[in-house]
């Protein structure tokens, strides 16, 4: 494996080291940036591997809202035909469900 650009620059700043430069810190400072990229390098992975997983969550999520949708204008079609026939027992489960309908559609 060839060694970092950072860390080689570094080692040659340690070979050529003089005392009336300070090629020494110079050096430290090319170090520790080569350790931050890294670390750096770390975190973008562990951040792009959480984006993953939570797409696929609301892919899931999406996936089952639709479901729940479907189903309410199912029964929002089933108390429809029961209001007909006993409006004051359906009514308010009608208007229930017709709202939450709304609401769910609203926010898709």
């Amino acid at each position: 494996m060839t060694q970092p650009e950072a860390l080689r620059l570094a080692d040659f700043l340690d070979d050529q080291y003089d005392p009336s430069h300070n090629l020494e810190e110079a050096a430290d400072e090319l170090r520790r940036l080569h350790d931050e990229t890294l670390m750096l390098n770390s975190a973008y992975q562990s951040a792009c591997k959480i984006i993953s997983e939570q797409d696929k969550k609301l892919v899931e999520l999406e996936t089952v809202n639709q479901e729940l949708r479907k189903a309410l204008r199912e029964a929002a079609l089933a108390l429809a035909h029961a209001t007909e026939t006993m409006p004051v027992v359906y009514d308010d489960d009608y208007n229930r469900v017709s709202a939450a309908i709304a609401k769910a559609e609203g926010q898709a």
